[in-house]
């Protein structure tokens, strides 16, 4: 798939369901207003489009835009009460000890590198469960599935 290349897995008159390639940002960067996003592409599309959530500019994966804002409500709604399940597949390096497990640490964003999360004892809650579903050699595949 192109770098910028999305396609539609899904519409109504309601709802778009994207599938994002990796490398292609969401929303306009902060720091480059250039940089081809995605809302941007669907602008030229759709009347509206409103964000109902983001995934990362290098993160693959299936992502839904409202068309309508009473739409936009509604899934805004199902995210924040966490009703909805995100579940990514990670190709890691290595494989992890312990196998199975999860990660409670507070994330904020990086005071020295501009875009990316550490941890910090002040950062917000970060619950993620990971699970080795495949050993690959030295490498691992993992199903992550983030809690908040």
């Amino acid at each position: 798939m192109a770098k910028n290349k999305y396609s539609i897995l899904f519409e109504n008159d309601d709802y778009v369901i994207i599938n994002k390639p990796a490398g292609l940002l969401v929303i306009p960067d902060r720091y480059d207003a250039l940089k081809p996003c995605l809302i941007k592409m669907l602008n030229e599309r759709y009347e509206e489009v409103y964000v109902v959530h983001r995934i990362d500019m290098d993160t693959s994966g299936v992502i839904c835009f409202a068309l309508n804002a009473q739409a936009h409500k509604h899934a805004s709604l199902l995210f924040e009460e966490n009703q909805v399940d995100k579940t990514y597949l990670a190709l890691c390096s290595s494989i992890p000890s312990p196998e199975n497990g999860s990660i409670d640490t507070p994330i904020k964003a990086s005071e020295s590198v501009k875009g990316k999360m550490t941890v910090h004892p002040k950062g917000k809650q970060s619950l993620t469960h990971y699970e080795t579903i495949e050993k690959l050699g030295s490498f691992g595949l993992l199903k992550i599935k983030l809690e908040t």
